[in-house]
This record gives structure tokens, C-alpha cells and sequence, in this order.
């Protein structure tokens, strides 16, 4: 029998401060003081003219549901008691890391995204979505499903036609 890996659970979290370098230390020393693994923390900007820092975005794991549990509560404690921050966390089933997904089934797995958001694949067009035009993305046929990665990130999941 094959061996199952139990997927690590993760969790989005957004914080809107003042200061986003701040906000940005605060987290990386919580989450490990916590026993979280911050698998990264990003600056959110947006286009110009909101150039400057609107917000930061992490991305975090635990070893267990548990442990991330109990992490987390202490975490949203503590991001509500700070003056003038605001956070929002989202559980993020939709990480799937590169090492758990099933391998390519396919010698052509990589399409370029056309102008109008779709790529050609098996004779068949599939829309990916207009904000990857321009960018390659990965494809992994299932037989009767086709999933679209982009950076390691499932980003859809279609019927094949």
C-alpha cells in the first residue's frame, strides 16, 4: 500500500497598519514565538497612484490542525488588542505544495496565456483569466480534467472537452 502524506494546514492573514515594516517584524517574531511557520510575508501595493504599502499578506503553516489551532487563536488575540490595525484570516485549503501534486501526465505541459486570458490545449480552448495574460502557466491532465497552475499554484480546475 502506497504511503498517504497528511497535508499541513495553512492559513491566510491579511493586516492593514500604519506602519507595514513593523506590522511586517511583529508577525515574523508572533508567528514563531507561536510555533508557526511564516512560508512567506509580502508587502499588498496596488497600482499607481496607491503605489505606497496598503497592507501585508502572510502566509502561514503548523505541523498539525491543532498546533495551527492554537497558534492562530493566541495570533487574532493579540492582532485585536493593537490600536489602529485591522486583520482578517482566511483558512487557505487551496494550498497545494508542488511536492503533493500529482506528477505531469503529458509531455506538453506548459502554455503561454493569450491576450485574451485563455490558453489552447488538446485542440481546446480553456479560459485561465485575463490577469495571466502574457504568463506561462502549467497543465496537468488528468484524463477527464485538466488542473491550470501558475507559480506552483492551482489556479483552475476544468472539465476536459
Amino acid at each position: 500500500m502506497g504511503q498517504t502524506t497528511a497535508r499541513k494546514p495553512y492559513t491566510l492573514i491579511v493586516i492593514d497598519a500604519p506602519d507595514i515594516e513593523s506590522a511586517r517584524l511583529w508577525l515574523e517574531a508572533a508567528a514563531e514565538r507561536l510555533g508557526l511557520e511564516a512560508v512567506f510575508v509580502a508587502t499588498m501595493t496596488g497600482r499607481p497612484p496607491l503605489s505606497d504599502p496598503t497592507g501585508l499578506a502572510a502566509l502561514v503553516t503548523a505541523e498539525s490542525g491543532e498546533k495551527m489551532g492554537a497558534g492562530l487563536a493566541q495570533l487574532d488575540g493579540q492582532l485585536r488588542s493593537i490600536n489602529g490595525w485591522t486583520a482578517g484570516l482566511m483558512r487557505a485549503e487551496w494550498i497545494e505544495p508542488a511536492h503533493l501534486r500529482p506528477r505531469p501526465t503529458t509531455r506538453e505541459t506548459r502554455r503561454r496565456v493569450t491576450p485574451e486570458g485563455r490558453i489552447r490545449y488538446g485542440g481546446q480552448r480553456y479560459f485561465v483569466g485575463c490577469t495571466l495574460r502574457g504568463e506561462e502557466v502549467e497543465l496537468v491532465d488528468h484524463g477527464s480534467a485538466l488542473e491550470i497552475y501558475y507559480g506552483g499554484t492551482l489556479v483552475k480546475k476544468c472539465s476536459k472537452r
